[in-house]
């Protein structure tokens, strides 16, 4: 896969979470990387920092634990989270950036009327863009993608 359809992949995750409600700030199994994370893993959110996986079994996002607290995992919930940060086929350091973009811009500057949400997602979008080596154009016609109706 090369850097563009891999930076419209996550993209396009992103914007189906945005369109079906299923981001949520502050919750490592909603946020921006937990969305990237339960698409390639075909997990279920069912409660906050928990996914089920198809067959019912409970799943925790490890994965923020190591970017987050390095040195702090070890055995069992340091492998998942390096599993899930393989999933998506980030670095540990583009996992950090996206996570940033979506929660420092997602929490900062909110005001009455902005879609906070969105707000983050335009950030993790020029992160992408940055990780992907995306020209400006077809960022921003990313960013256009996730316009609800």
């Amino acid at each position: 896969m090369n850097q563009s359809e891999k930076f419209y992949q996550s993209v396009n995750v992103l914007v189906k979470a945005y369109l079906e409600g299923t981001l949520i700030q502050g919750d490592c199994a909603a946020c921006a990387v937990g969305n990237l994370v339960a698409a390639k893993g075909g997990l279920r959110r069912v409660s906050y920092n928990l996914w089920h996986t198809p067959e019912g079994r409970h799943v925790e996002p490890f994965w923020f634990d190591l970017i987050k607290f390095p040195g702090e995992l070890d055995g069992p919930e340091r492998i998942q989270g390096n599993k899930q940060i393989e999933l998506i086929g980030y670095s540990l350091a583009e996992v950090d950036a996206i996570e940033c973009a979506f929660e420092l811009r997602s929490f900062t500057g909110n005001s009455a009327g902005v879609d906070t949400i969105l707000k983050g997602l335009m950030a993790v979008v020029d992160t992408l863009a940055s990780i992907h080596g995306i020209d400006l154009t077809t960022a921003t016609e990313a960013k256009a993608l996730f316009v609800k109706a």
